[in-house]
């Protein structure tokens, strides 16, 4: 009964949806080309874009079997995409139809459900840790451990080559897998080297602590014919804010997944802290909605920012070569998170044919072709031969390395819910100067009726 209302609730929310919506960019795990895995308007369900390959099956192959994949974005790569695509279609004779979903990861879950929930047919989908649980709690994702089972040695390629925090984030609970990793992607600083250049600034060292990154700031602040130039822009949204939180020893939810957390003594510590950046020591500007961290940082009119390795898409866009990487400043501990995306198998009908899909996007070919801006690709053979690219910031190794002792974003299945809880909690903090504790108190509340 829970899934079917769930379900019925999708379709009644995609109405709602096709008037206003956030694009999620680049497909992956809170990567995408802004600041945020969601920043530029556009309307979801009807702007969804459709492709597909265009290659010609190979002789004597079953040129009539077709798959539909779901894919995050709005098609802004699709040539790309397509010409990738059609590979595997010369390969296997299997025609890929690709449907584009414009969205916030919450929209493109929602999405999905309704798809299905109406009856459309969706072989595979993207899937990013942010949605693992909750397409696992409605029976969407199907488990890959009987496709796993069958072709080990194959499999074993891919997984391999996984650091062990990335391949304990794809196995939920029930011990199954649900989706074959593709790409990952973190929290760190980037810093605009030449910021820090002219206020005389040494690159701040990975190790570095919450006092020291203040001392920076307030360097790196000051006014220069009538603009202000800022140290740093306040993280606005939920993956993006966890990776602060992580560091002083909290998150947003339990580890369980089962609890609101975002209000404990350490959360409200560290968010107190960040508002202060704005409003007590002027660190920071208030943030602007349609005012992108990442062109601000490119600019020099902000000196540091809190991101994965999505910028690299807008670096190389703008020809930007000059940032640096560096982990989130220590407060009680250092611990970097990370979000992790593939391509999961949605309808029992192809099984075999979408598991196998699935597994490719997680090779050489796909993820080579697709990843070398933007996000991080979760194989670390693969990762080392295309990171560091010519738009990479310096020491760019730490997004990898960083991985080792990293701990994923916590997502429970009621996770498109609760995202619109903390990124308006958020947005009071920081654009308002609501009171900390009170509105992560007020938040905490409305998460737990969502997630009970």
């Amino acid at each position: 009964m829970k899934r079917i209302l769930a379900l019925m609730l999708a379709a009644v929310m995609l109405l709602g949806l096709a008037a206003c919506a956030k694009t999620a960019g680049t497909a992956g795990s809170s990567a995408a080309a802004s600041s945020a895995p969601a920043a530029a308007s556009a309307p979801a369900a009807s702007a969804a874009a459709s492709s597909s390959a265009a290659a010609s099956a190979p002789a004597g192959s079953d040129s009539a079997k077709e798959l539909t994949l779901a894919w995050s974005g709005t098609g802004q790569d699709k040539d790309k995409f397509d010409a990738l695509v059609a590979k595997y279609t010369e390969e296997t004779g299997v025609k890929i139809n690709t449907v584009f979903i414009p969205g916030t990861w919450s929209e493109y879950f929602t999405k999905i459900q309704s798809m299905i929930g109406a009856g459309e047919n969706v072989d595979a989908a993207f899937v990013a840790i942010e949605g693992f649980n909750m397409m696992c709690d409605m029976g969407i994702a199907k488990p890959l451990n009987t496709y796993i089972d069958a072709n080990k040695d194959e499999v074993n390629k891919v997984l391999d080559n996984l650091e062990p925090s990335l391949l304990k984030a794809m196995t939920l609970s029930d011990g199954n897998m649900y989706a074959f990793p593709t790409e990952c992607n973190n929290i760190v600083i980037h810093c605009n080297k030449a910021s820090f250049q002219k206020a005389g600034l040494e690159l701040p060292k990975e190790d570095w602590t919450k006092d020291e990154f203040l001392a920076d700031c307030k360097k790196l602040t000051y006014e220069e014919n009538g603009v202000k130039h800022y140290a740093f822009a306040v993280p606005q949204y939920y993956f993006m804010i966890e990776g602060w939180l992580r560091n002083n020893g909290s998150a947003i939810v339990s580890d369980d997944l089962k609890t609101p957390t975002i209000n404990s003594p350490e959360n409200v510590e560290t968010i107190q802290f960040l508002q202060d950046l704005i409003y007590k020591y002027g660190y920071a500007p208030i943030p602007e909605p349609n005012v992108d961290p990442i062109q601000q940082l490119m600019d020099g009119t902000v000196a540091m920012g809190s991101f994965g390795r999505w910028p690299t898409l807008s670096y190389q866009a703008n020809d930007f070569k000059d940032a640096y990487v560096t982990k989130v400043p220590k407060f009680s501990t250092q611990q970097t998170m990370f979000g992790i995306g593939g391509v999961a198998v949605t309808s029992e009908k192809n099984y075999e044919e979408a598991a196998k899909f699935a597994l490719w996007c997680a090779q050489d070919t796909f993820v080579k072709g697709y990843l070398s801006a933007g996000g991080i690709p979760a194989n670390k053979a693969i990762a080392d031969e295309i990171i560091p690219t010519e738009y990479d910031p310096e020491n760019s190794q730490l997004f990898y390395a960083s991985l080792k002792d990293a701990v994923p974003i916590g997502a429970p299945a009621s996770y498109a819910e609760i995202d619109s809880i903390v990124t308006s909690a958020l947005s009071d903090i920081f654009m308002n100067q609501a009171d900390v504790k009170t509105t992560l108190d007020n938040a905490a509340q409305q998460m737990s009726a969502a997630m009970n």
